[in-house]
């Protein structure tokens, strides 16, 4: 299973939003969201993964294949998969979207996903399994291919 086919499932599953009007706590990711960022979308996840009814969801062909072809060839995914809290994301806390657009070209964006940890052991043997992890300073990241950054 590809990263790309990976992230593309995580997208779509995000991109059913879910609006609330309560306020975000600031002990989430939120307070790591650019000050001068364009645009901010939260991602209420914890209203997702109860909207998209991940136990209905775990149990379709689709997924189930997924989750073959994953432990073949990645087995730490293949248990993110059967149980999302492995992959080491709080899934009880929002998520921010955000957006930032250079100025000087505006040609020139930025995009990022902030996500809250449970535990970044998990992520980080998730991410070991895509490339090399680099420590610099207090963060760990990996280097996509496409120029695509995952860090925490």
């Amino acid at each position: 299973m590809s990263t790309r086919y990976f992230l593309s499932t995580l997208l779509l599953l995000l991109s059913i939003m879910a609006c609330k009007k309560d306020a975000v706590t600031s002990d989430d990711a939120l307070s790591l969201v650019p000050m001068n960022s364009a645009g901010v979308l939260r991602v209420d996840i914890p209203s997702l993964m109860k909207k998209a009814d991940f136990e209905a969801l775990r149990k379709t062909d689709m997924y189930k294949q997924s989750v073959e072809d994953a432990r073949e060839k990645n087995p730490s995914l293949a248990k993110a998969l059967e149980d999302p809290a492995e992959s080491g994301i709080d899934l009880e806390k929002m998520g921010y979207l955000f957006f930032h657009v250079n100025p000087e070209n505006t040609r020139e964006t930025f995009n990022g996903f902030l996500l809250s940890l449970a535990d970044s052991k998990k992520l980080e043997t998730l991410a070991k399994t895509e490339g090399e992890v680099v420590s610099k300073g207090k963060f760990r990241y990996i280097l996509s291919e496409e120029d695509n950054i995952l860090a925490w």
